[in-house]
């Protein structure tokens, strides 16, 4: 694991898979395992090194934890969409990269009138590891 900067923002970096945000502040983190949320809103994506592809552990677009991207209203903790894990596994599993957007024109929206975001969690396989864990 080392560490850089990038336009004033301090940067991560571990060895198998990488997540940028395309927000204000840039973050750029790559490990093997990884989950995280992009707030609604922000764009944003998955990368492996060179060999390895993308799985989808989980993925969920509304709010479960009001610690999670807590501007804005926070009216319930129970919102989950379980059509957005099937979107973002569809447009994700065995890529290589997959560019990401949190918001309700890609997924819908599951609970009105209540901020939410998009809780990602992935790995990146080998190509054959890949394909016998997801069939």
């Amino acid at each position: 694991m080392y560490l850089s900067i990038f336009g004033g923002q301090k940067m991560l970096y571990f060895q198998a898979a990488a997540v940028l945000l395309l927000s204000s502040a840039f973050r750029h983190v790559e490990t093997s395992d990884q989950s995280f949320a992009l707030c609604d809103g922000q764009k944003g994506f998955i990368r492996c090194t060179k060999g390895a592809k993308i799985q989808i552990l989980s993925a969920n677009y509304g709010r479960t934890d009001e610690r999670v991207c807590p501007s804005g209203k926070i009216n319930t903790r129970t919102c989950h969409l379980k059509s957005s894990e099937i979107k973002t596994k569809w447009n994700c599993n065995g890529y290589r990269t997959c560019h990401l957007q949190a918001d309700a024109q890609q997924f819908g929206d599951p609970c009105q009138n209540s901020s939410k975001y998009l809780e990602v969690k992935y790995r990146c396989v080998k190509d054959q590891t890949l394909f016998q864990k997801i069939n």
